[in-house]
C-alpha cells in the first residue's frame, strides 16, 4: 500500500480528530481490562484453595493490571501527540456499554468478568492484523470519525499522516514542548516527548509494539500476554472442569442509565444495580474516579512547567492505587440486589459531561479537594453499613481521600 493510499488524514483537523479517537480508545480499553482483573478471585476462601488455581488467578490479575497501566501510558502518549499539533488533553469518552462499530476493531465496549469470551474479545482488540486502511474523507475541512477494521489500521493511518502530511514541521508541531508529559513525570521512562515527525513516529511505534497492532508476534505484547492467559485457562479448565476463576459479576453493572449508553436493542447488556448499599459504594467509586479524571486533565494540561504537578500527580496515582483499585475489587464482592440472584456488581466507571478540563489550576485544586472531602464523608458513613471486612476497605479509602484533599489544599 502506498503512502498516498494510506494517508487518509491530510489536514490538522482530521489528524487531531483521529488522535482524539485514539485517546478514547486507550481509555476505554484500560477500563475494560481493569474490570476483568477486578473480577478475578484472589483468595483461597473463594474456592481456589492454596494450589495452582490461586496462583494462576493472582498472576493473571497482575498481568492484566499491568496491561491496563500500559494502556494509560498509551493514553498519555496519544495525548502528547495531540498536544504537539496544538490540541488539548482528551479524556472524554462514552459510558459503557457501547455497540460494535463505534470504535475499531468493530467490537463493542463491555464491562465483563474474566472468562474465555472476555479474553477472546481482548485478543481481538490487540490482534496484530496486517494494516489495510479503509474508509475515506470527502471533506478536507470538517473532521470525520473514520472507522478502521483494527486498532493497527488506525495507528498505521495516524503514522502515515505524520509521515506524509504536506505541512512543514515548524507549522505542524505548534504545541508548546513544555506542555509535553515526559517519562520522569509519570514513572514511565518509555514515554516519548513529541516535538517533530521523528519523535511522533517513535511514539506511535511504542504504542503498536507494546500491544495495539504490533506487526511482530511478541510474547510480551498485549496480544501475546492475553493469548498466553487464554491458553493457560484452557489447560486448567481441561484438567478441572469445576474451576471457576472469576466472581459471578454482572455484565455492565451501572448505578443508572446514561444518555450515551448504547445498549443492544436485541437484548439488554446494561444491568442496573438494585441493592441500595452497593449503589452507595458504587457512587463513592464513581466520585473518586471522576476526581481522578479531573486531576489527570490538570496534569496533562499543566505540562512540565506546572509547579503543582507533583501534588496533582500524587492525587492521580494514589487515587488509582489506594482508592479506585480497592473499591473496584470490593464492588465485585457486593450483591447486585433483588432480581439478580447471586450476581455481584463491579466498578462501572461512570462519567458525566461536566468532567472536563478545568482551565484554572488553583481553582481546579480547590474544587477537586472539596469533592474528595465530600466523598470521604460518604465513605465513612457507608462503611458503617457493611460487614467488617468490607468496612475496612471504606475506612482505608476515606483516610486516603482526606490525605489527598489536604495535599491539594497545601499547594500554594
Amino acid at each position: 500500500m502506498s503512502d498516498d493510499e494510506q494517508a487518509l488524514f491530510t489536514t490538522r483537523a482530521q489528524l487531531a480528530d483521529a488522535l482524539a479517537v485514539a485517546c478514547e480508545l486507550e481509555h476505554g480499553l484500560s477500563l475494560q481490562y481493569l474490570f476483568a482483573a477486578f473480577s478475578l478471585k484472589k483468595e483461597a476462601d473463594e474456592g481456589l484453595g492454596l494450589g495452582e488455581h490461586l496462583t494462576a488467578c493472582r498472576r493473571w490479575a497482575g498481568e492484566i493490571f499491568f496491561i491496563a497501566a500500559q494502556e494509560m501510558l498509551h493514553l498519555a502518549q496519544a495525548s502528547n501527540l495531540l498536544l504537539a499539533i496544538g490540541g488539548a488533553p482528551h479524556l472524554a469518552r462514552p459510558n459503557f456499554p457501547q455497540l460494535a462499530g463505534i470504535y475499531p476493531p468493530g467490537l463493542g465496549w463491555d464491562l465483563t468478568a474474566f472468562s474465555p469470551g472476555t479474553l477472546a474479545r481482548f485478543i481481538a482488540y490487540e490482534s496484530p492484523a496486517a494494516p489495510a486502511v479503509s474508509g475515506s474523507s470527502d471533506d478536507p475541512v470538517v473532521p470525520t470519525r473514520l472507522t478502521h477494521a483494527s486498532i493497527a489500521e488506525m495507528y498505521s493511518a495516524i503514522e502515515a499522516a505524520f509521515r506524509t502530511m504536506r505541512i512543514p514541521d515548524g507549522d505542524l508541531f505548534i504545541g508548546d514542548p513544555r506542555d509535553q508529559i515526559v517519562g520522569e513525570m509519570v514513572d514511565f521512562p518509555q514515554l516519548v516527548k513529541v516535538v517533530d515527525r521523528a519523535t511522533a513516529q517513535q511514539a506511535i511505534t511504542l504504542i503498536m509494539v507494546q500491544g495495539e497492532g504490533s506487526p511482530a508476534d511478541r510474547p510480551d505484547s498485549h496480544f501475546g500476554v492475553f493469548s498466553t492467559i487464554q491458553r493457560q485457562l484452557g489447560q486448567l479448565t481441561a484438567a478441572d472442569p469445576t474451576f471457576r476463576p472469576a466472581r459471578p459479576v454482572a455484565d455492565n453493572p451501572l448505578s443508572g442509565a446514561h444518555p450515551d449508553c448504547n445498549p443492544d436493542p436485541a437484548g439488554a447488556r446494561l444491568n442496573l444495580i438494585a441493592d441500595p448499599t452497593t449503589i452507595r459504594v458504587q457512587d463513592i467509586f464513581t466520585s473518586s474516579y471522576d476526581m481522578l479524571l479531573l486531576a489527570l486533565f490538570r496534569f496533562f494540561a499543566g505540562g512540565s512547567t506546572d509547579a503543582a504537578a507533583p501534588a496533582v500527580k500524587r492525587v492521580v496515582f494514589e487515587l488509582m492505587m489506594n482508592v479506585v483499585r480497592p473499591l473496584g475489587d470490593l464492588l465485585t464482592r457486593l450483591p447486585m440486589g433483588d432480581g439478580y440472584g447471586a450476581l455481584t456488581a463491579g466498578p462501572s466507571f461512570e462519567t458525566f459531561p461536566e468532567i472536563e478540563l478545568l482551565p484554572h489550576g488553583a481553582a481546579a485544586r480547590v474544587l477537586i479537594a472539596e469533592r474528595l472531602e465530600t466523598t470521604q464523608l460518604d465513605a465513612i458513613e457507608v462503611g458503617g453499613l457493611l460487614d467488617r471486612r468490607s468496612a475496612a476497605v471504606l475506612v482505608s479509602v476515606a483516610d486516603h481521600l482526606g490525605r489527598l484533599a489536604q495535599a491539594l489544599r497545601a499547594v500554594s
